[in-house]
């Protein structure tokens, strides 16, 4: 199986208030980087340190599928493929998927525990099967999202 790291710039339990070279203590700088839009719903949520999401239980991953072999080879798998994507939006995991433009892999949405049950879950894929792709996955923690998406998310 074909698994790019990707690193963050800073680890998640770095703290988001050290900031080189700042004079701020880390109460003030919750104070002053702490907001929360209650306006419309086109604005969407956002608040640092507290921010809606951090009491889910599943973690976020965003997928990117890199073709490794020709479109005509692709095709090939790619029924295969869509009854994978299939099971994985039935059990909740997957949230939203669709190719890249042009046409060179996908992007996949995807809840999980951890990123071990993520590469599970791409190991039942047929591009993974049959060496057609290779995947980055990145963690990612969600802290904005439009009004009416915090169930989903949870």
């Amino acid at each position: 199986m074909v698994f790019r790291e990707i690193w963050p710039l800073r680890r998640a339990e770095d703290s988001l208030f050290e900031i080189p070279g700042a004079n701020l203590s880390s109460s003030e700088a919750k104070d002053g980087l702490h907001l929360q839009h209650e306006s419309s719903g086109t604005r969407g949520q956002r608040a640092f340190g507290n921010d809606f999401c951090a009491t889910k239980t599943k973690k976020m991953y965003l997928i990117l599928l890199q073709y490794v072999r020709p479109l005509t080879s692709v095709d090939h798998f790619m029924e295969a493929h869509q009854a994978f994507l299939d099971k994985f939006y039935q059990t909740g995991n997957f949230l939203f998927s669709g190719r890249k433009v042009p046409r060179s892999g996908s992007v996949i949405l995807c809840r999980a525990e951890n990123r071990r049950e993520v590469e599970k879950i791409l190991s039942e894929d047929p591009l993974e099967q049959n060496n057609m792709a290779m995947y980055d996955i990145l963690e990612f923690h969600p802290t904005q999202c439009v009004a009416g998406l915090e169930d989903f998310l949870s």
